[in-house]
């Protein structure tokens, strides 16, 4: 396994991602199996926490140089001049005045609203390299009508189209990583991740999903169970379905 990028970050998706996580969808699927734009904006509108994005961020510099300008070589530059014992002395009280103005200064924040501006985020761009993307579906695994956009037409089968929010399974609808990040076990991490997540928000009792056969051992190491050959067809192909229980995690265990 080749090493991980530097500042990769887990966060869920929002609407603002769009872009982004349509130009991931047609990386990682065939035009048949990827989701379309609206299908995108709908999953991240009705319920963007059961989304997961994979960044990679970029920072502003931490240091800029405000005070001091240099041009060229040997620039002068201002050197201050040992202290003698009484400066010393005067520096330490002020310092000492100083620290107990500040205390003061807290003590007095305690009881009062804060107002001062909130931290600038150093944060200058976000690339996604990864996502999960889900919904609360109708009943215990993932059918056509699960990966709709709901309507005024009733489906045939009876079975509930897109998200619903009284029911207590997660359905997975895509997993992709960018193939430029592939091979670093991301796919992994981000499902660890996610599945960790919502077991402890304890919004669902379990996750299902569809997966072709060459990739039912990867997500059995990650705690899925193989329930057979899915009755979903979606684009044609072959599919299995998958569970895997949502148990929150004890902490004082």
């Amino acid at each position: 396994m080749s090493e991980l990028p530097l500042h990769i970050a887990i966060r869920p998706l929002n609407l603002e991602d769009v872009d982004q996580v349509l130009a991931l969808e047609e990386l990682g699927f065939h035009p048949s199996e990827r989701c379309s734009p609206e299908g995108v904006k709908y999953r991240l509108s009705a319920c963007p926490e059961l989304s997961s994005g994979l960044f990679v961020r970029e920072f502003a510099p931490k240091y800029h140089k405000k005070d001091t300008e240099l041009s060229g070589e040997g620039a002068d530059l201002h050197v201050s001049k040992p202290k003698d014992q009484e400066q010393v002395q005067q520096d330490q009280a002020e310092k000492k005045e100083e620290d107990q103005q500040q205390e003061q200064d807290e003590d007095d924040n305690d009881s009062l609203n804060s107002y001062a501006p909130e931290a600038k985020s150093t944060i200058v761009k976000e690339t996604l390299i990864g996502q999960v993307l889900g919904t609360k579906i109708d009943g215990d695994f993932i059918t056509e009508e699960s990966m709709q956009i709901p309507d005024d037409k009733e489906s045939e089968s009876g079975v509930k189209k897109g998200h619903v929010e009284s029911s207590h399974t997660i359905g997975i609808h895509s997993v992709v990583v960018h193939p430029d990040y592939q091979k670093k076990n991301l796919a992994t991490l981000m499902l660890h991740d996610y599945i960790q997540k919502l077991s402890n928000q304890e919004i669902g009792e379990k996750i299902a999903i569809i997966a072709k056969g060459n990739l039912l051992p990867f997500y059995n190491r990650l705690g899925f169970i193989t329930k057979g050959p899915s009755k979903c067809k979606h684009g044609g192909e072959e599919w299995f379905d998958l569970h895997c229980p949502l148990v929150p995690e004890d902490d004082d265990k």
